[in-house]
């Protein structure tokens, strides 16, 4: 199959990720990079050789060879460069989230599905080897059902301006927790949070979803942090799961313990407390964004279904908006 002819906007924090992925694949062409920015264009000269760089996306648009434009600009501008992107019948890779609103969200979501094109959003952790490995563990059933999901995502920094730490670090979080559920989405949520340092935006939050299937999922994220953490922990009815993102050789482990009740009505008052061996499964070291550009390869070449679609990340949005909802009124929200 011939390659894409891809064009990215933005070379800021994300956009050199980017390129230098699509430029180690074999499956892309990077035609074109787009910044305002004179000093994040020189460097992206330097960077990319072949590659145009230019202060106009526009310019992307009107190339009628371009299949793909990657969109790594702040996520208040993603609603229109995306919207103009898909009116001119290319595919869309756009930086999580996806935009600011549900109703911009949908309202690109249908454009997509109305063009016939692909609206795809950079949510990376869903490519990673360890969540591949927990998702394929939890979808054979050892595990058994899923009771609880607690998760963590703490660091010191960086304390952003235009946007609090829910969609700064609990987007990956819910994104996760999307996939290892198979797109459930829950339907209700309680947020908490606090400023500290600043007034303009949350620092340190938590938040309780509750799931159809009686799950529970607790996430707590923190910019105030003296740690760096990234972990999970899934209780399920045969056995637990550890994920560790942080940790360089045991990222995962899949713990044999759990509490059973005899069937013996006699017995059935004392709960038994299983110990068992801990198996810590073998991961691949593949980038999870190379991999992540590689099946957004096949799904434009072959339609198969990416993990990240627009519909996948308008899911994560409601649960991000209702966060915000439940932190203006301090009470739980219900989510449709």
């Amino acid at each position: 199959m011939s390659k894409i002819s891809v064009g990215l906007i933005g070379y800021g924090y994300w956009g050199p990720n980017l390129a230098r992925n699509f430029r180690a694949s074999d499956l892309y062409e990077l035609s074109y990079i787009a910044d305002l920015s004179e000093k994040r264009r020189s460097a992206a000269q330097k960077e990319n050789h072949g590659s145009r760089v230019i202060s106009d996306y526009r310019e992307i648009l009107e190339d009628s060879k371009i299949e793909l434009v990657a969109v790594a600009t702040p996520t208040s501008t993603h609603y229109a460069i995306a919207r103009e992107i898909l009116s001119r019948g290319k595919h869309v890779f756009a930086e999580k989230p996806l935009t600011n609103s549900i109703a911009q969200a949908e309202e690109l979501v249908n454009l997509s599905e109305k063009a016939g094109t692909i609206l795809a959003v950079d949510h990376p952790f869903l490519f990673s080897s360890a969540v591949r490995k927990l998702k394929s563990i939890i979808d054979s059933g050892d595990i058994g059902d899923i009771f609880v999901i607690d998760s963590e995502r703490l660091n010191l920094g960086l304390i952003q301006k235009d946007t609090n730490v829910f969609w700064d670090l609990a987007v990956h979080d819910v994104s996760i927790i999307d996939y290892l559920l198979g797109g459930v989405l829950p339907h209700r949520l309680m947020a908490d949070a606090e400023r500290y340092t600043q007034q303009d935006q949350h620092e340190f939050g938590a938040v309780s979803l509750r799931y159809p299937g009686k799950q529970i999922a607790n996430i707590r994220v923190s910019w105030l942090s003296p740690i760096k953490a990234r972990r999970m922990m899934i209780v399920g009815s045969k056995k637990m799961a550890y994920f560790d993102d942080i940790h360089p050789d045991e990222k995962i482990k899949i713990i044999d313990k759990g509490v059973e009740y005899d069937s013996d009505k006699d017995k059935a008052l004392f709960p038994v407390y299983r110990w068992g061996d801990a198996l810590l499964p073998r991961l691949d070291n593949t980038e999870s964004l190379r991999r992540e550009v590689d099946e957004l390869y096949a799904t434009i070449r072959t339609g198969t279904p990416f993990p990240s679609s627009g519909r996948d990340a308008l899911r994560i949005l409601k649960v991000l908006s209702a966060i915000d909802e439940s932190l203006i009124s301090r009470m739980e929200v219900a989510i449709v």
